[in-house]
């Protein structure tokens, strides 16, 4: 019979949270703020579009006598 190795046995713990857990859930929240400004600021534009706005040939500059 096969000697059962440390892994097989029923009293191992399952692994901790390290510090790479809590940054990767900052990393996940500050993603999230970035794109809910992005969508406050998308949608504060207004969906109508701007006036033409006709361009007029600069007037003619009288010549220095």
């Amino acid at each position: 019979m096969a000697a059962r190795s440390r892994s097989d046995s029923p009293r191992t713990a399952a692994p901790r949270s390290d510090i790479y857990v809590g940054l990767l859930i900052l990393a996940f929240v500050a993603q999230l703020a970035g794109a809910t400004f992005l969508a406050i600021d998308y949608f504060s534009y207004p969906s109508s579009k701007p006036p033409v706005v006709s361009l007029r040939p600069p007037a003619p500059v009288a010549p220095a006598p």
